[in-house]
């Protein structure tokens, strides 16, 4: 769906336009692309779209079957295995229970179904970042009904102590991602802050985390007139209005919700109320796009260098928090018209930096996904697989020979 168009640029290259960017796109590129016609019949391909390494032959009773093209043009890099065979399972748990020979687990937690003598597991570092974004409006919209007459009741300039940088820090600081990330990826992840990877620019100025410490919550909260009653333990502000965090997320996702749950029950070990509504798509929908939140889950994909704009630059593609920052968006804008990596790497220094201070999100965790492989296949090892493409040394693999 991502493919804007596609043109033949000489007798060996074709080049495909994309309608947003995709640093997968190669990864995507490493088996044969299937039209939807063939992948929703049980009959031939009859308009194929190109071999590469494999060619596909047939898609039967949930099985699609790919075999070694023999003409592809590098021979060097002619797969060793003769025929692979992609299977659909109607249920997780036959998938778990099921015979292959090689599969990646999104979320390594999903790889303890499958661990036996036959078995090994490789993990990488995966492609999804779990956050927490935070509404930094002023003021936010909540339509409610009035039980008395049924009317709706419009309330407006609700008050957002997110507003306050020092309270979404307090907020960092009361979060122990190391627990939520057991809790809720069974620690299969890393824990993080800013959604990017080690090593790469975005990593390049100051540290990405912020260190669990109740103690300098509890002191940015006194700092900004709040107080913890005693008697209930909860926070309010100095004018009695209880400290209380309205937070949604879509019921659908398993995940999204167990981290929203965990964030709820240590938030509230704390003495903060979060008032969480389980939502389907639908009206989660609506109420983000309203506005009517001030915390809420996301999960994005790391690609390459424009997840911090889709996320931070005012009128970015994501921009959950409503969050907009003038310096923010001039070093975005100056990043795009350079092309030395030194000064690009020290524009996201800068906006590290900026964020950090502002810090409009509770950055949780990147999920590690694994590679489970059969021991009957070879010349796949730690170190061989690439979190960007899994499949990039795949034509090297091979059967053992009893196996064959």
């Amino acid at each position: 769906e991502n493919i804007a168009g596609c043109f033949v640029k000489d007798q060996l290259t074709v080049q495909f336009v994309l309608a947003s960017p995709d640093s997968l796109m190669p990864c995507k590129m490493s088996i044969p692309l299937l039209c939807s016609e063939t992948l929703k019949g049980d009959s031939a391909d009859k308009a194929p779209v190109g071999a590469g390494m494999y060619r596909f032959v047939s898609k039967a009773d949930g099985v699609i079957t790919l075999e070694r093209y023999g003409e592809y043009y590098n021979a060097e890099r002619k797969p060793r295995i003769q025929t692979v065979k992609i299977r659909e399972f109607e249920s997780e748990y036959k998938k778990y229970g099921s015979d292959f020979d090689f599969a990646i687990f999104y979320g390594s937690r999903h790889a303890s179904y499958i661990f036996d003598e036959s078995t090994k597991v490789i993990d990488y570092t995966g492609k999804t970042y779990n956050y927490v974004v935070i509404n930094c409006n002023a003021t936010y919209t909540i339509e409610q009904k009035d039980e008395r007459d049924n009317k709706t009741v419009i309330y407006t300039d609700i008050p957002n102590a997110l507003t306050n940088k020092n309270v979404r820090k307090a907020l960092n600081l009361m979060v122990d991602r190391t627990v939520l990330c057991n809790a809720a990826a069974a620690g299969s992840g890393i824990v993080s802050l800013l959604p990017a990877y080690n090593g790469t620019a975005y990593r390049s100025a100051v540290q990405d985390t912020y260190e669990y410490d109740i103690e300098a919550a509890y002191k940015l909260l006194t700092d900004e007139g709040y107080r913890r009653n005693e008697e209930d333990g909860y926070w309010y502000y100095y004018d009695g209005t209880a400290l209380i965090i309205d937070a949604i997320v879509p019921a659908s996702s398993f995940e999204l919700c167990t981290v929203m749950r965990n964030v709820k029950s240590a938030m509230e070990k704390l003495g903060i109320t979060v008032e969480l509504q389980e939502l389907t798509d639908e009206d989660f929908a609506v109420k983000y796009q309203k506005k009517q939140y001030m915390i809420m889950p996301m999960q994005v994909e790391l690609g390459s260098w424009i997840d911090l704009e889709k996320i931070f630059e005012t009128g970015g593609e994501l921009n959950c928090s409503f969050y907009s920052n003038a310096s923010v968006d001039s070093y975005f804008k100056q990043i795009k018209s350079l092309g030395a990596s030194d000064v690009i790497a020290a524009g996201y220094g800068e906006i590290e930096k900026i964020l950090l201070d502002e810090n409009p999100i509770i950055g949780l965790y990147i999920n590690n996904d694994s590679i489970v492989v059969r021991d009957s296949v070879k010349g796949i090892a730690r170190g061989t697989v690439y979190a960007w493409n899994p499949l990039a040394n795949f034509y090297k693999w091979g059967i053992t020979e009893e196996n064959t």
